[in-house]
């Protein structure tokens, strides 16, 4: 455990020098088991979406298409297809520092949303959609959830 423990440390020192100076790195994870609205554990490859929310607001979702429905006080950083045995891994993240000072870091939250990416066949099997390689968007979103043992910190 201290070696595994080590090892992420000297990964996140080494990941955030060679981040520009002015970059912000975030690091998130989460212990799970993570689940959807179902109650069933997540499925591996599942998209974990990274969003900034401004102060006063909440976030209001995404949309079946993957567009944020308020744009104007969240914006999403990253929608990516992490999970894996029923959680997300430590993540690093780096936001660039124009980006950063776009959104005024002290104006507002990050937050960790587990989404439901799931379709079915016809026998009823659910499997991931995940992310269309073409657009960068989740497939289908059929619904999202905060992960509230999720931590997003400055690295």
């Amino acid at each position: 455990m201290k070696k595994a423990l080590l090892s992420l440390i000297a990964a996140g020192v080494t990941a955030a020098s060679f981040a520009a100076a002015d970059n912000l790195v975030l690091t998130f994870e989460t212990q799970g088991p993570d689940t959807y609205a179902d109650g069933s554990t997540v499925l591996n490859g599942e998209c974990y979406a990274l969003v900034w929310v401004r102060n006063g607001h909440s976030f209001a979702g995404i949309t079946v298409s993957g567009e944020l429905s308020d744009p104007e006080n969240n914006k999403l950083l990253l929608i990516a297809p992490y999970a894996s045995g029923g959680r997300c891994p430590t993540v690093m993240f780096e936001i660039d520092a124009a980006i950063a000072a776009e959104l005024g870091l002290g104006d507002g939250q990050f937050a960790v949303y587990l989404l439901d990416t799931r379709v079915a066949d016809a026998a009823g099997n659910k499997t991931v959609a995940g992310v269309n390689a073409s657009t960068g968007k989740p497939a289908t979103v059929n619904g999202y959830g905060a992960v509230t043992t999720a931590a997003a910190v400055e690295a």
